[in-house]
């Protein structure tokens, strides 16, 4: 992806190693020199070796690495005119100097994505993944390795791609902007994953699965994010799981119990006639009936399969198991049956004896912190303004365990995203994300259309709604909040 390091001249300012990305339009770099000098993109001009650079095309700029881009305009707050061009002290007003203004308050409202024909299977997912510190955190990284020369792969385009994507939208924000389009991440997409670019009769984009998406996304991110060799990826770190795993064999007593581990990257939330809340769907994950060989002669047997957690991610996927291949339409039809979850998650009941242990001095602590919390609220709760929202207190404390950073400690989690899904099947509908944002407020990411929501409409997406949105996929991370 072409990416260069500039430097920009305003006034008597030099701003070195600017990133411009010419796979970017030029309103997205205007929306960086915003940050940078707070001077409006409506303002702004900018020239590069003589030319003017337009808000939409960069036409034939001549751009090189650490070349020099000249930035002329009046920063936001300056009067559109005046009847004097001397400054307090008598000197002549410099239009380009900086002016000690304050700068603009940052917006907490995310940035939407522009649907592209049948895309919010991908904007939902890459909304939903945004809110991970650590994630964006390894992605500048990343990118910092392939900008100082390292080998770029095709699967590493899409760390960066994404890198460059979240960047944008970061500015965007800044700058106010309600939406931005993800173009460059989508051609970038339909080349590395052929498979999702299928049109219809008409030439327009098929919709495709979100949870096929997310896994994609995934898998690549797990291959390509290992900052040094000697370090394991962010996906294995804060991702990954492990089971402890035993065969029993049925009706066989000679038979020996084996014991063996399993990864995964996900959990599975089963659902049927009995499943009504998240953790029944999850223990129906737990077991299983396998057919496989026997240990003592060369017959298959049947095996009770028990799967217990030995090690818990920060950041755990679930994936409610919402479609089932329907033969006579030959599509993945959809369970509407309601599964309630909640935004604090206790993942305790799903782990090894061993990992429950270990659990018990971190959830001590945190059980300490809420007895302490619930007292607070009771001494204020006479004094309470009526209408004012009830005060959050954060919980701080260490979330991962010193000698395995990225394993929880507790087994406590919060709610983190949520992945939804409009429709009868998967190939079809509307994908939606629901994110939380750091101060605890929850917002609905529609494509372009980003609006604020509330703890009690976020529960409501557990299937309750007769054909309205209903989670697909649960991303719990770090519980922050008591």
């Amino acid at each position: 992806m072409p990416q260069f390091k500039v430097n920009v001249k305003w006034g008597r300012n030099l701003h070195k190693d600017v990133v411009l990305d010419t796979d970017m339009e030029p309103n997205v770099f205007k929306a960086q020199l915003y940050a940078l000098t707070n001077v409006p993109p409506e303002r702004q001009k900018v020239m590069i070796k003589g030319s003017i650079v337009k808000d939409d095309d960069w036409g034939n700029a001549a751009i090189t690495q650490g070349c020099t881009i000249m930035l002329m305009g009046t920063v936001e707050g300056s009067a559109a005119s005046s009847s004097s061009n001397t400054s307090a002290d008598g000197a002549k007003d410099d239009p380009t100097r900086p002016k000690e203004i304050e700068a603009p308050a940052p917006q907490k409202t995310p940035v939407g994505l522009n649907n592209l024909g049948n895309t919010c299977y991908l904007n939902a997912t890459i909304q939903c993944l945004k809110v991970i510190p650590e994630l964006r955190d390894s992605l500048d990284a990343v990118s910092r390795t392939v900008n100082q020369g390292s080998q770029i792969t095709n699967y590493t385009q899409l760390s960066t791609g994404l890198q460059s994507l979240y960047r944008c939208m970061d500015d965007a924000q800044k700058v106010h902007l309600s939406a931005v389009s993800p173009t460059s991440l989508l051609d970038l997409w339909f080349a590395l994953f052929p498979r999702f670019c299928e049109v219809t009769e008409n030439g327009s984009y098929r919709q495709q699965d979100a949870s096929e998406a997310w896994n994609e996304i995934v898998q690549t991110l797990q291959r390509t994010m290992s900052i040094k060799p000697s370090e394991k990826s962010l996906i294995d770190k804060y991702f990954r799981g492990t089971y402890d795993v035993q065969y029993k064999a049925i009706g066989v007593t000679q038979e020996p119990v084996s014991q063996s581990t399993e990864q995964f990257y996900q959990l599975s939330c089963f659902i049927t006639k009995d499943v009504n809340y998240l953790m029944d769907g999850l223990k129906l994950g737990l077991t299983d009936t396998v057919e496989k060989k026997s240990s003592l002669s060369d017959t298959n047997l049947e095996f009770q399969k028990t799967l217990a957690i030995s090690r818990l991610p920060v950041y755990l996927t679930v994936h409610l198991m919402r479609f089932y291949y329907k033969g006579e339409k030959k599509c993945n039809a959809k369970i509407k049956r309601p599964v309630k979850f909640s935004l604090n998650f206790d993942a305790y009941d799903l782990c090894s004896e061993e990992l429950k242990k270990k659990l018990l001095p971190m959830r001590e602590k945190i059980m300490a912190e809420e007895e302490k919390e619930n007292q607070r609220q009771m001494e204020v709760r006479g004094k309470k303004v009526p209408g004012q929202p009830e005060e959050k207190r954060r919980l701080e404390l260490p979330f991962s365990f010193e000698d395995d950073l990225g394993a929880s400690n507790s087994g406590y989690y919060s709610l983190k995203a949520i992945l939804t899904h409009k429709g009868r099947y998967s190939d079809s509908g509307h994908y939606v994300a629901w994110v939380q944002q750091e101060d605890g407020s929850w917002y609905k990411c529609d494509d372009d259309v980003v609006t604020q929501t509330i703890d009690q409409d976020v529960l409501k997406l557990d299937g309750s709604w007769v054909d309205g949105h209903c989670a697909y996929i649960l991303l719990y991370g770090p519980r922050t909040w008591l």
